[in-house]
């Protein structure tokens, strides 16, 4: 599995799933600790005013206290769930792969969104790890003009014609 072959557009699941959402605007959840990373990415994903940035947040623990509904996070008004998880591997505490594993312990949570996984590292046993923990995208975060275009790729899917 390489990064090439692990393309938005080809994770039926995902484009099927982003299809049925019609005009309604797509919540995304970013899960990152490097303040500078999480600007770069949400500069990528201001540009498609079909996607919703929800306010980043910058642990696992967080990440999973947001999925959960919980603590802060437990007015769904305030912080809808998200239909996708842009999620960084690497941070303190329980890290990206810490998170992986609680979703899937909580099948019920993982069964409705979908999970990217935003990395620096491109090393094949991570790539792996990550399949292992059911990821189908791995997007190396250094790359801002290959993430800006799976964005547009993204945009596309979300077109009004019916690309199934």
């Amino acid at each position: 599995m390489n990064n090439d072959d692990i393309a938005l557009a080809a994770d039926s699941r995902f484009a099927k799933a982003a299809h049925s959402q019609g005009s309604v605007k797509l919540a995304i959840l970013l899960v990152e600790d490097e303040p500078d990373q999480a600007l770069l990415v949400q500069d990528a994903l201001s540009e498609d005013n079909r996607l919703t940035l929800l306010p980043a947040v910058q642990s696992g623990e967080a990440a999973i206290a947001y999925l959960s509904g919980e603590g802060a996070f437990a007015d769904r008004v305030a912080f809808p769930f998200p239909f996708l998880v842009l999620l960084d591997l690497h941070m303190p505490g329980i890290g990206g792969l810490g998170v992986l594993r609680w979703l899937q312990n909580h099948p019920e949570v993982n069964e409705k969104l979908q999970v990217v996984v935003l990395s620096s590292d491109q090393s094949s046993r991570e790539i792996e790890l990550a399949a292992e923990l059911g990821v189908k995208q791995y997007w190396v975060k250094s790359d801002w003009m290959l993430l800006r275009q799976r964005i547009r790729d993204l945009n596309m899917l979300l077109s009004d014609e019916d690309p199934w």
